[in-house]
């Protein structure tokens, strides 16, 4: 394992404020990258479960069971931000749980 020093945390700022490596140096490096990559591919999942759930509002899903899937999705997003988070604080490069792999291809 490398030992990335600095760039940890801006690497787990990507999960809070995506874009913040293009502010700064540190768009050229790869670890950072790679969690921003991660990062942009937790939101776009999250916004798409948002949108087909927006969908299913509208076709009448009901307002307990559409309460429930926010929820799912709210929980969803926050557990991703945080194993994020702490990989990227611990210097690993492991993907998140069922989006990881598609952001390796982002």
């Amino acid at each position: 394992m490398e030992d990335h020093g600095k760039m940890k945390k801006l690497a787990a700022a990507t999960y809070v404020i995506f874009f913040l490596p293009f502010l700064t140096m540190a768009k050229n490096d790869s670890f950072v990258n790679y969690h921003f990559k991660q990062s942009v591919a937790l939101l776009i999942s999250v916004l798409a479960a948002r949108g087909v759930l927006a969908l299913l509002i509208y076709w009448s899903l009901g307002r307990g069971l559409s309460l429930f899937f926010a929820f799912v999705i709210w929980a969803g997003f926050a557990v991703g931000v945080i194993y994020g988070i702490l990989n990227s604080l611990a210097g690993n490069t492991k993907p998140l749980p069922f989006i990881g792999k598609h952001a390796e291809k982002l």
